[in-house]
């Protein structure tokens, strides 16, 4: 007999109406019949549906309740330092998703439970075999990342495993005795890092790491997972204000794209352009902040996709790892099934043979970084209301070969604020080119935005 696997998930209202039900949709489409998912709501009740269930997290977690009732009135347990805010010590925000854990490994009748992030999009078909091959021989699968915490947006564990309730139980107590607090960081990543390695070190388990060979501070999108879905990391949260008035310093969480929804909010395109697709998170946020304000969002993205090669990464500095165009494609497909008011277009080539002269409403260009490359493909859609351009250099990068700063010596142009700065010593800003109208009303929706306006 097979053994039975069941998913559980968790998010709030919001989550619900910004990812859940992509994320939900797609897990129909894609996962065996024989799999469920348990969502453990926070603040609203599904619409019964077959293989989906729906629980009550305050009602399944109340020692979650108690957590966040005591913590939550402590700013630094929420996140927020002296210098600003650290998702990295935000205990009470990344409380929820290990309370589900606890909920789950407690009562669900299941031999495999499979955790996925509320914005994890299933977009190919999972084998059923997928989930008993990866974790043959162990307790728990999960994403590594060399030189810091995993990556949880994917965890698997075998709940028959004689250490399974110890494994939940321990890290369960150190949330309710206050050991979280004398870690390295405040997060379930950490919590579930530090438990595993007691374990393992004791003899106690056995884990694998999907993502053991890989180089990558981004393992969802490189290990076998990929093949099958894709993790679209929700927006950090931050001190009210903060976030637009300032740089932010960060190498694992890009703060600049924050800005292009917020001028999609502004300017309310209908037409939207992206220059260097990747693996299509982008296009689906930026199509979903644009939903918001329209009924219909045509989107057309360009990529190298699987034509990408180390030669030309290297001859436009693409640190990015190659996504398929099917990839993207299941994963923008099953965002139009549940939105259907959006629709879109992708193109796959160099865009230097590939980019059509057109007018949109909003483009973005991030594709390849050499300045001849920006520049053709600028003269391409340079017709078009707002035009945002990626990689703006401030420090550690070759500006007259690399970025967009050369081309824009000479056109009216603004810098927004907020700056990315990484650990190989680039430093990041988007910038952006409009009519002198549109620059000055970006100038008040961005006061700290410099450059070349008018």
């Amino acid at each position: 007999m097979a053994p039975k696997v069941t998913a559980i998930t968790t998010f709030n209202r919001k989550g619900l109406e910004q990812y859940g039900r992509t994320a939900i949709s797609s897990f129909l489409q894609h996962w065996p019949s024989e799999v469920d998912l348990v969502v453990y709501s926070e603040g609203f009740d599904l619409e019964p549906a077959q293989r989906i269930r729906s629980i009550s997290l305050n009602e399944a977690a109340p020692r979650l309740v108690t957590f966040k009732n005591h913590y939550s009135k402590q700013p630094m347990a929420a996140g927020h330092t002296k210098t600003g805010y650290d998702y990295n010590f935000d205990a009470v925000r990344f409380a929820h998703k290990m309370f589900a854990m606890f909920a789950a490994a407690g009562t669900l009748e299941t031999d495999y439970l499979v955790w996925l992030d509320g914005d994890v999009v299933t977009q190919a078909d999972v084998p059923e075999s997928f989930i008993p091959r990866i974790m043959q021989g162990v307790f728990a699968v999960y994403l590594g990342r060399k030189g810091m915490h995993s990556e949880t947006g994917f965890l698997c564990f075998d709940l028959r495993h004689p250490e399974a309730k110890p494994f939940f139980e321990t890290m369960e107590r150190i949330y309710l005795t206050g050991e979280l607090f004398k870690l390295n960081a405040w997060h379930d990543c950490e919590v579930f890092d530090v438990t595993r390695t007691v374990f393992e070190a004791q003899g106690k388990i056995r884990t694998r790491d999907l993502s053991a060979d890989l180089e990558t501070l981004d393992p969802f999108s490189e290990s076998c997972l990929s093949a099958y879905m894709s993790h679209f990391k929700g927006q950090p949260k931050t001190e009210d204000g903060a976030e637009d008035q300032g740089s932010i310093e960060t190498l694992n969480n890009p703060r600049r794209y924050e800005q292009i929804l917020r001028l999609i909010d502004a300017f309310k395109p209908e037409t939207i352009v992206e220059v260097g697709t990747w693996n299509g998170r982008r296009a689906i946020e930026m199509a979903r902040q644009g939903l918001r304000r329209r009924d219909r969002i045509h989107y057309t993205g360009y990529d190298l996709f699987d034509d990408a090669t180390p030669e030309n990464d290297s001859e436009e500095l693409n640190g990015k790892s190659p996504v398929t165009l099917a990839a993207v494609d299941a994963a923008l497909a099953a965002f139009e099934t549940a939105n259907p008011g959006f629709s879109y277009r992708l193109v796959r080539g160099n865009s230097i043979a590939t980019l059509e002269a057109q007018h949109a409403d909003f483009c973005f260009i991030d594709g390849g970084h050499a300045c001849e490359t920006i520049s053709h493909d600028f003269s391409k859609l340079k017709g078009s209301d707002i035009l945002v351009f990626d990689d703006y250099y401030l420090d550690g990068a070759d500006t007259g070969a690399f970025g967009c700063n050369k081309l824009l010596e000479t056109i009216p142009h603004l810098v927004l604020p907020v700056t990315d700065r990484f650990s190989n010593g680039l430093a990041i800003a988007l910038a952006v080119t409009a009519t002198p109208a549109k620059l000055a009303e970006i100038k008040s929706l961005f006061p700290h935005a410099s450059g070349r306006s008018v």
